[in-house]
């Protein structure tokens, strides 16, 4: 603003004095903004730009994100400024959310920033907005850059292996009635007399030789049986707020839970409406353990359909003698009928009951409908466990634990 008074003075001035150079002077002091003006616009053409980052995180850990900015102009970008829009759970770890960017002709450079994960969740960090100053600071422009990229903060995982537990393991391998001829199977139980239809490759000779009566290698069969871990995903469940809904703390025990039965060596798998479907398959290792972290971080309450009908459609595909873990605010009749339903084939069932009441400190007279179904389900052979807002998680997993042994 000072110089275009300038040239507006000095212009004043020539027209009183008729002084040429002083015409001159004003025009080209009227040009300078012009210029700068045009620089300045110029400086947001031409650009590329790419955002890394790595794609997934735990909760707590610094997420370091960098924007590569490439001059594909002779010109130099002297005045350019970045900044990128980050979700509610991403929180800047830096003073400052604007960067500068400095280029060159038909340079590249780079800016970095850290942010701190705060929430389990599926997130884009984006778009960048762009900012470019003219060289005097009289104009600013600005473009947004729509593109976006995802990253996932997995749900926290409890350290389970500290937890001194009474007895051996509820999960898998267990062993089951087999069908077919007895004595097969894998391990080894011990010696008995021959009978009709066993194989001659089982024959134990030395037995034989010594007892003078044909005798056989006798086998247990044991076979390691599925552990399904059941998370309610319906609309309009999830109680709480922020980090503390009872959907976080389902996603937390489901990720420490599946992180120790298959650090064991026991296949997992998780069950819901609208999970991730490699998730859904058992399986073990630890690929299959990220895959179900990057479920539980997908995880949201938005399904129509309750954990109760998903169970009772699954039922089917179950297997006998499986574990199947519940992790629900909810307890209706739905599932009353799905855990009467699984019991029937033998399998061993758990509930882990998150107290919606306790996560909004609100209390109907008389206690919530869920709690009459509870009390149904504890009569009927299945592990009941409640949970409330602010309880501790690993203690709650370890009395299930030592209740089902």
């Amino acid at each position: 603003m000072t110089v275009v008074l300038a040239a507006v003075f000095l212009f004043i001035v020539a027209l009183f004095l008729r002084v040429i150079q002083m015409y001159v002077m004003s025009m080209v002091l009227l040009a300078v903004p012009v210029v700068s003006y045009a620089v300045g616009r110029a400086s947001l053409h031409h650009l590329s730009y790419t955002r890394r980052h790595p794609p997934s995180v735990f909760p707590g850990d610094r997420l370091t994100v960098d924007i590569d900015v490439e001059n594909h102009s002779r010109w130099p970008k002297l005045f350019l400024r970045v900044r990128d829009r980050l979700p509610e759970w991403l929180v800047p770890a830096g003073d400052s959310e604007i960067y500068d960017i400095y280029l060159l002709s038909r340079g590249k450079r780079s800016t970095r920033y850290e942010v701190e994960a705060a929430k389990r969740g599926c997130y884009r960090i984006g778009p960048l907005q762009v900012e470019a100053i003219d060289p005097l600071g009289m104009f600013s422009f600005s473009y947004r850059i729509e593109s976006s990229s995802e990253v996932l903060i997995y749900p926290e995982i409890l350290n389970l292996s500290d937890v001194r537990l009474a007895g051996g393991s509820p999960f898998g391998s267990r062993e089951v009635d087999a069908e077919g001829h007895p004595g097969d199977g894998l391990d080894f139980h011990g010696v008995r007399e021959y009978r009709a239809g066993d194989e001659l490759r089982r024959v134990h000779w030395k037995t034989t030789a010594r007892t003078g009566d044909l005798s056989v290698i006798e086998f247990d069969e044991s076979r390691s049986t599925e552990i399904i871990l059941a998370l309610e995903t319906k609309e309009g469940t999830e109680r709480g707020e922020g980090k503390e809904t009872t959907l976080e703390y389902a996603a937390v025990m489901a990720a420490s839970l599946a992180r120790y039965i298959l650090y064991n060596g026991d296949p997992v798998r998780l069950l819901g409406d609208k999970l991730l479907p490699a998730a859904c398959v058992a399986d073990n290792g630890q690929d299959h353990l990220y895959s179900i972290l990057e479920a539980l971080a997908r995880m949201e309450a938005v399904s129509p359909c309750s954990l109760g009908t998903v169970l009772l459609e699954a039922a089917p595909t179950i297997e006998p003698h499986s574990t199947v873990v519940v992790l629900t605010p909810q307890v209706d009749n739905s599932l009353f009928e799905a855990f009467h339903s699984l019991s029937h084939m033998g399998a061993r069932l758990a509930l882990l009951w998150f107290d919606g009441d306790s996560f909004e400190e609100t209390e109907g007279p008389g206690g919530s409908p869920e709690e009459e179904w509870v009390n149904y389900l504890k009569v009927r052979d299945v592990t009941v466990y409640r949970i409330c807002k602010g309880d501790s998680l690993t203690e709650a997993m370890r009395e299930v634990w030592n209740a089902m042994v």
